[in-house]
């Protein structure tokens, strides 16, 4: 065995994590055949599947299993974490996806493990995989996971329509949508952190066109519209004040002037600087795309 491929280890106060060997084939398919009814809603797994995941291991796929220091019932095996699609050069990004076992899921033994497997992640070739970033996808009805994410420091990044096709959840085989999320390296693993989305802030007239497409541009950047077709200016501003992901402000410009404008983005606490503002909206699909860009650039910086 190479260094780069040279077995892992993390160790922890009731689990410890390694890299995959024989000698967790037959436990691992104990562990499945009793989890598989709960995995299956969300993942597809069968009892053999560590065969193929030890044929697998490359400098792009490695396999980490959770152990149990007291075990339970006949196995010893919490769960398991693929880190797979591994991308080196300017990324040095990889992708985890993982199960828990009962009779472990419900006693944070499983996030015990997955906060061991980040420093592993990132600890540098040969003791780690040397990564900088680690992303997770997870199916929007998986709360359970996406929660175990959150808890370890992951934040929320983006929705990712028709991902994988899948079965299970009592549905058809389909394409079924998936949120990411991720944690980079040097990030503390904060439980529950902010999400740090950017704040968009589009100022823009209302026009002549009921209602206009200042509602469409609100959608493509899935943040509200704050019209003073049917809000008072001054609440706009106090509305805007509250908003984390910002808004998109739809004003009469023959009747709010720019001083006006730069007024109450002060009042929201928005440096004008980090607002875009515009006249009056483009109507067709493409003119609203190349706003919606443009107030995306200045909202990240």
């Amino acid at each position: 065995m190479t260094d780069e491929m040279r077995p892992l280890r993390r160790d922890g106060d009731r689990v410890w994590v390694a890299s995959v060997h024989e000698a967790d084939v037959a436990p691992y398919g104990r562990a499945v055949e009793l989890s598989a009814p709960r995995i299956r809603e969300w993942n597809r797994v069968h009892p053999s599947d560590l065969i193929g995941q030890l044929s697998r291991q490359s400098e792009v796929h490695r396999t980490l299993v959770v152990h149990a220091r007291r075990p339970v019932g006949d196995h010893a095996i919490v769960g398991v974490v693929n880190v797979f699609n591994i991308v080196r050069g300017a990324f040095q990004s990889g992708t985890i996806g993982y199960n828990s076992f009962d009779p472990y899921t419900g006693t944070g033994l499983f996030a015990e493990g997955l906060r061991l497997v980040l420093p592993l992640a990132f600890t540098a070739e040969p003791d780690g995989l040397g990564l900088h970033r680690i992303e997770a996808n997870v199916q929007p009805a998986n709360v359970r996971s996406a929660g175990l994410l959150r808890s370890i420091g992951f934040r929320r990044e983006r929705h990712m329509r028709h991902m994988l096709f899948l079965e299970g959840g009592g549905r058809q085989a389909s394409w079924r949508d998936h949120d990411s999320y991720a944690i980079t390296a040097g990030e503390p693993p904060t439980p529950h952190r902010s999400n740090e989305h950017p704040r968009v802030v589009v100022v823009a007239g209302t026009g002549a066109r009921r209602p206009g497409p200042a509602g469409a541009l609100a959608d493509e950047l899935g943040v509200p519209l704050l019209s003073s077709r049917i809000i008072p200016v001054d609440l706009i501003w106090q509305v805007l004040a509250t908003s984390p992901p910002g808004a998109v402000v739809e004003l009469d410009p023959d009747a709010v002037g720019r001083e006006e404008v730069v007024a109450g983005l002060h009042r929201a606490d928005v440096p004008v600087e980090h607002a875009l503002l515009v006249g009056e909206l483009p109507s067709d699909p493409s003119g609203i795309t190349r706003i919606a860009l443009q107030a995306r650039a200045i909202g990240l910086g």
